[in-house]
């Protein structure tokens, strides 16, 4: 469906293959593939170049359950980002599975889910905060001028306290000095033009132990209050 849902650990490595059989069939065993028995309706089947692959919502659904909290997340948002999902249709195929194994993670996730996310590493900050127990971002802020144009977008941030958050990963921000510099102006002139202050975060700050983000937030917002902090594996 195009949408890579590797872990960071392994973007370099081909994923199995993950099967699922009916219940009371055998489970293949085979070094290459991950199997699972599960209840399958025919709606959760499509047809993916003459392959049978579980439909859009099921992945989502599936991966929102089974992974991570962080990699169901950036699973989510960018399946309803591509618009081969929406929250309502999740929310709805998760209705009739309350009480089995990890729906409370899953429609924790759903509720999280932000179509409108452009990255993982969006969806890794916006998780990190909300988990720290801070209020929840706005994504996608919109700052334009006199005349409505758009000048610039800042990845989530707080209208009322004008705080921004922006992900900065490594091919499009970190890799040479000149796109440092780049974003360094920019963010200057945000915070020049239109008063906003930006808090950077990367993939080390998001999967860090150290409450980074989460304090430079905090003070920006002017809270003060014990961090929560999950450590995400």
């Amino acid at each position: 469906m195009g949408i890579d849902v590797r872990p960071p650990s392994r973007w370099e490595v081909v994923p199995l293959l993950e099967c699922l059989v009916p219940l009371g069939a055998t489970r293949p065993r085979r070094p290459d593939l991950n199997a699972y028995v599960s209840d399958l309706p025919e709606d959760d089947v499509v047809d993916v170049g003459g392959v049978a692959c579980t439909s859009a919502v099921r992945t989502a659904l599936d991966l929102a359950r089974y992974r991570p909290r962080f990699l169901g997340l950036d699973a989510v948002d960018a399946m309803a980002h591509e618009g081969l999902v929406t929250v309502a249709g999740l929310e709805e195929a998760a209705r009739p599975l309350r009480g089995h194994r990890f729906i409370r993670r899953a429609r924790e996730v759903i509720d999280l889910c932000e179509p409108r996310t452009e990255s993982m590493g969006e969806s890794w900050s916006r998780l990190r905060v909300v988990e720290a127990g801070l209020p929840r971002p706005q994504v996608q802020v919109s700052l334009c001028d006199a005349d409505g144009r758009e000048i610039f977008r800042i990845d989530m941030g707080y209208l009322k306290e004008q705080v921004g958050i922006e992900y900065d990963g490594v091919a499009h921000h970190l890799k040479t000095a000149e796109q440092r510099a780049r974003d360094d102006a920019r963010r200057a002139e945000i915070r020049d033009r239109f008063g906003w202050r930006v808090a950077v975060t990367t993939k080390e700050d998001v999967f860090g132990r150290r409450p980074l983000v989460e304090g430079t937030v905090m003070e920006m917002l002017g809270l003060s209050f014990e961090v929560r902090r999950r450590v995400w594996a």
